[in-house]
């Protein structure tokens, strides 16, 4: 049985949840030598391969280590960026080809 709902939102506020991540993701910054929280989630994961849902050349999605509910997967970068609007053509494409295929859209059990 396929999960029959999927939800993107896009809101024209920060969310509470949104700036304690970003709060924590600048305190990993500052504590571990400049690095990238996100960045090094990528780098293990993609040695790891145990949380992997699916990839390309531009991006991974995975499902969290702590996940805050059933089914929760991200979509992260492979290269860093920190805003969207450094964005090119080829990844809008990559990240679209991701986003429409099954693999963020059906449930699995991990």
């Amino acid at each position: 049985m396929t999960h029959s709902h999927s939800q993107i939102l896009a809101l024209p506020i920060i969310t509470h949840n949104t700036e304690d991540e970003l709060h924590g993701a600048k305190e990993y910054y500052d504590t571990h030598g400049q690095r990238c929280i996100f960045c090094d989630i990528v780098a293990h994961e993609t040695v790891s391969k145990i949380r992997i849902v699916d990839e390309n050349e531009q991006f991974i999605a995975l499902t969290p280590y702590a996940p805050r509910f059933p089914y929760e997967e991200w979509l992260i970068p492979k290269r860093h960026s920190s805003n969207y609007e450094s964005v090119d053509e080829d990844e809008v494409s990559s990240k679209k080809i991701i986003i429409q295929t099954k693999s963020l859209l059906t449930p699995r059990f991990l």
